[in-house]
């Protein structure tokens, strides 16, 4: 049925409750939609109010390393009590299930983050995009493998904290950090050669530039972030080589474990670190002292 407006211009046909804007019965119904989604803002507010950023972010690239999750995911918890903290899984597509099974403790654990991979390979990359991917203050990244010592945190994060280091770097040569049981001897000597090679293009005195656990401030990452090769292995060592100011490196001890269950844990070449550096650094200068 069509309205027509009376002489009043109101609406001929509509019931009289609606007519009067005024109207008691619209002021109550107003009042009390006014509450309901007042209170609906409020809570969502509250929510969002009460959400607060990690102050660390723990990033863990991993590739067919379903079998760790869980280990990993304790010994965080234990190593990290009282500290605020998320830990976030960069999985390169595994074929195990690896994604599945960090989803799965997602669920009941908001501190757990997963990021899958597609069509996407490599560790560099896979930090770079969990670094990229938080608000938190300080990062960690490690290896997913558990070869890495999580324990050694509690020792990086103060010095973050403290602003006496930039970066903090777990060292597999420096003092007390001597046992390369996990190491092969191929892989020990490879290593070190690799080691001496970076020192000369970073020009930073460490002992181990190559490592693949080390702790640095977010701040540091967004300065360079579009410099680095999402391509490689060694995110660390082109942080330090692409960084426009010199960065206040610290090296604390860590032992490497024996490695666990990895399916493809497999070190890169020489030859393929060395191209890698002069694909990104090829200005680089090196000088050799006798």
């Amino acid at each position: 049925m069509g309205l027509t407006l009376n002489g009043t211009g109101a609406a001929e046909g509509v019931n009289p409750f609606f007519r009067n804007p005024n109207h008691v019965g619209i002021s109550l119904v107003r009042a009390q939609m006014d509450l309901m989604f007042g209170q609906r803002a409020s809570v969502g507010s509250d929510v969002v109010a009460n959400r607060k950023v990690p102050e660390l972010a723990v990033v863990i690239p991993t590739l067919n390393e379903r079998a760790n999750v869980s280990v990993l995911v304790q010994r965080l918890a234990n190593a990290l009590n009282g500290v605020s903290w998320e830990a976030i899984f960069v999985d390169d597509d595994s074929i195990d299930g690896t994604i599945d099974e960090v989803r799965r403790f997602a669920r009941r654990d908001a501190r757990i983050r997963g990021i899958r991979r597609i069509s996407r390979r490599g560790l560099a990359g896979a930090a770079l995009e969990g670094m990229l991917s938080t608000s938190a203050k300080f990062i960690v990244v490690m290896d997913g493998d558990l070869q890495h010592d999580e324990t050694r945190i509690a020792e990086m994060l103060p010095l973050l904290r403290n602003r006496e280091a930039d970066v903090v770097v777990a060292s597999r040569y420096c003092e007390a950090g001597q046992n390369l049981s996990g190491l092969s001897k191929i892989r020990h000597f490879g290593s070190q050669l690799a080691t001496w090679l970076a020192e000369k293009l970073v020009k930073t005195s460490l002992s181990d530039p190559m490592s693949g656990f080390f702790a640095l401030r977010l701040e540091v990452v967004d300065r360079v972030a579009r410099k680095l090769s999402p391509l490689g292995f060694k995110i660390l060592l082109d942080i330090l080589a692409s960084s426009p100011n010199p960065l206040r490196v610290r090296e604390i001890a860590s032992f490497v474990r024996a490695f666990m269950a990895r399916a493809n844990s497999i070190a890169p070449s020489l030859s393929n670190i060395w191209a890698s550096l002069f694909r990104r650094h090829p200005r680089a200068s090196f000088r050799f002292s006798s």
